[in-house]
Parts: structure tokens; sequence; C-alpha cells
């Protein structure tokens, strides 16, 4: 008997309980949503590093702990004294190498490095034009 009186109190206070947390908690997911991590701006190729031979070619290097950190930084081109389209990851070094240029870029290779991961604007990598071309960024071929 006491169980069916308390019911009803205990979902009564259940859903008063839910309708103060909404909220609270709606503004918080969304805001959650909104925020994109940096790295998916970027092309990862994975045991690839870029080779510059054109010795005009300027790099920035910096030991960082993560990939994202490396991404973050390429994307708001902090403390860098040109325009990063790409940058690797040296993953036994924990160290970033940032890029004015991509592998699409003349005087630069590709190649294999098992501690290396590559990472390329993608604003920089697309072979087509889209649109009027006015955001486009990279080559045109």
């Amino acid at each position: 008997m006491w169980v069916t009186k308390l019911l009803p109190a205990l979902l009564l206070q259940h859903v008063l309980l839910h309708l103060l947390l909404l909220p609270i908690a709606i503004p918080y997911a969304e805001g959650q949503r909104k925020r994109r991590n940096t790295i998916h701006e970027f092309k990862k190729s994975a045991k690839t590093t870029l080779i510059k031979i054109d010795p005009a070619l300027k790099i920035k290097t910096k030991k960082v702990n993560t990939a994202d950190q490396c991404a973050n930084r390429c994307t708001r081109n902090k403390g860098l004294p040109f325009t990063c389209k790409a940058f690797v990851f040296d993953k036994a070094r924990k160290q970033c190498l940032w890029f004015p240029f991509n592998s699409m870029s003349s005087g630069v290779k590709k190649e294999f490095g098992h501690e290396f991961d590559l990472y390329e604007n993608k604003d920089y990598i697309r072979n087509c034009i889209i649109g009027k071309g006015r955001s486009y960024k990279g080559t045109v071929s």
C-alpha cells in the first residue's frame, strides 16, 4: 500500500528533476556538436613524410604531444612565418613539422617512413574548383 502512494511522488520527483536539468543539458550538448576537431580539416597519409628538394622552401618544427596540437597551430598559422598547407607529425620524436607546401607542390616529394604521418589541408589538395573558385586555395590543373 505504501508503495502505491510513494510511486507517484517518485515519478513526479523524477519528472521535475529532468525538467530542471533539461535547459542546462540541451545547450551543453548543442555546444559540443558545434566544436569540430581541427584534425578533420586535413587528409591523413599514414607512414608518409614530405622531403623538400628545393632548398628555398621553408619548414618550421617544434616538439608537441599530439597531431591535434599540430593541426590547431597549422589551422591558425600561429607562430608560423608562412601559410601552413600541410604538416608531418613525427610520432617517435613527438615533433611537428609545418610546411608552406603540400605533396602537389613542385620541389617536393613524398617518402615512406614508419614514424611519420602526413596531414595535408583539404583546402589545398582539391583537384577541382568548386563554384566560381573564389574560396579555392589549391593548384589549378
